[in-house]
């Protein structure tokens, strides 16, 4: 429950009920990184804009189509329509492993990623290529896939940022170009050292000038909404980072300050514990910090071994349930627990979408780039379990095809569902009624259900 997307009908009997099976479970994800990848063809846009080389029939959510519909202003609202398609195969992927931690892990970059859509076109092919592709790999490849992505550059609007000594500048005076720093600091306060990891509004004013020239390629370019270094952009000479001189040339300069703010101590700190707030507790001890933190430095930002590390802290095995559930993962957990197949999350994504933001939790939808706070103060609005209990009666009685709903009874439903978690009064309470409607809801808006 804490470290996945919950539990499914059968998933005791395919995770088994040992002293150590959730884990083995867990870290079986982890060995199989390639579960967690979406390609480009199982992200179809269904209505392609009707201009070339669409002309309204479906296509692929490649770099090349998301790029081309994100920068074309006679793309008119199609960039929804790759939003959706991306959004589509992530529902289809929630219901497939046992447990979901490679999945959570994932919804945990997204968040500390934060995009919103500002950058509606490349928000799913950055998830997929930047995230996904690299969510057991290396935090630094992570980093650098991240920032050079056009749904990054979009959204903190580096495509502006033009050097004032640099040779456009010089050559069209008239525009009066400068640097944009909304890349650079948010890079430093939020994706690695954090928001008290000792950087200045120097460093972030030196950084902002390393990165002038990082761009999305215009329409008429060969490769056009796609991730480009302008060089007539970018300010010449040396620039200072946290005492550090980079004087490389063209991009190899930002990449360099890149590599050295994912390698730094306080960027394995400020990770360690948003890991640990997200999965775990509002208030990580010094000790698991520091031991997630260690694991992140010795070995250089591997995020499988960091991912394990998380696993194996007693904490998280553990730590009392005392925070209850964040409003989407909650939802996703419904569809899990339900039984739901392919067919019924394609068919009722647009109504999960709806939920989600009724509940003022959905991935791409954060307005500011901190992302979501995971703090549970946060979530316990005054009115969030009369929304929420709103919200499961709809996803039980809008199950496409569910016969008598998940197939089985509340009662035989929650054991499966809550093993040893489920208290007598539950099970008594859903044994007892006579209206499954009802019941399905009760169960998934019980404290059993809801705290994590």
């Amino acid at each position: 429950m804490r470290l996945g997307l919950g539990p499914k009908p059968d998933s005791r009997a395919l995770i088994g009920s040992g002293a150590d099976a959730a884990y083995d479970a867990c870290l079986a994800e982890l060995n199989n990184p390639a579960a967690a990848l979406i390609a480009d063809n199982d992200v179809i846009v269904k209505y392609g804009p009707n201009w070339a080389p669409f002309q309204g029939h479906p296509y692929p959510a490649t770099a090349a189509n998301c790029g081309a519909v994100g920068v074309n202003p006679m793309s008119g609202n199609f960039n929804l329509c790759i939003f959706q398609a991306e959004d589509t195969a992530r529902y289809v992927k929630y219901i497939q492993p046992k447990v979901g931690f490679l999945e959570r892990l994932v919804l945990f970059w997204n968040n500390h990623f934060s995009t919103s859509h500002k950058a509606r076109p490349w928000l799913g092919h950055m998830e997929r290529t930047a995230i996904r592709a690299n969510v057991l790999g290396n935090f630094g490849d992570m980093l650098a896939a991240v920032v050079t992505h056009p749904a990054m550059i979009a959204y903190l609007d580096n495509n502006t940022s033009v050097g004032m000594n640099s040779p456009l500048a010089k050559k069209n005076p008239a525009f009066n170009y400068r640097h944009n720093e909304n890349l650079a600091r948010e890079i430093m306060e939020l994706h690695t050292l954090g928001v008290n990891g000792g950087y200045t509004q120097g460093d972030v004013t030196s950084f902002a000038k390393v990165l002038t020239g990082w761009q999305i390629a215009n329409i008429n370019s060969t490769t056009p909404g796609q991730f480009v270094y302008v060089p007539e952009a970018h300010e010449p000479g040396a620039q200072t980072v946290l005492g550090k001189t980079y004087a490389q040339p063209d991009l190899a300069q930002g990449k360099a300050v890149l590599s050295d703010l994912a390698s730094h101590p306080q960027t394995a700190q400020h990770i360690a514990t948003k890991l640990i707030r997200h999965f775990i507790t509002d208030s990580p001890s010094d000790a698991d910090v520091s031991t997630l933190a260690n694991v992140f430095v010795s070995n250089k930002g591997n995020l499988f071994a960091v991912s394990k590390a998380l696993l194996e802290l007693p904490s998280a095995w553990t730590e009392p349930f005392a925070r209850i559930r964040k409003p989407y993962f909650w939802m996703v957990s419904i569809t899990r627990g339900l039984g739901m197949n392919a067919t019924q999350m394609v068919d009722n994504t647009w109504r999960y979408n709806v939920f989600g933001n009724y509940m003022g939790h959905y991935p791409w939808s954060h307005i500011t780039p901190d992302g979501y706070p995971d703090d549970n103060d946060y979530w316990m609005t005054a009115d969030a379990l009369r929304v929420r209990n709103d919200i499961s009666c709809k996803v039980v009685s809008t199950g496409v095809g569910l016969p008598r709903w998940p197939g089985q009874r509340p009662a035989v439903l929650a054991e499966n569902l809550l093993g040893t978690c489920l208290t007598p009064s539950l099970k008594d309470k859903l044994t007892a009624s006579r209206d499954d409607r009802a019941a399905f809801p009760l169960l998934f808006m019980s404290p059993e259900y809801l705290w994590s």
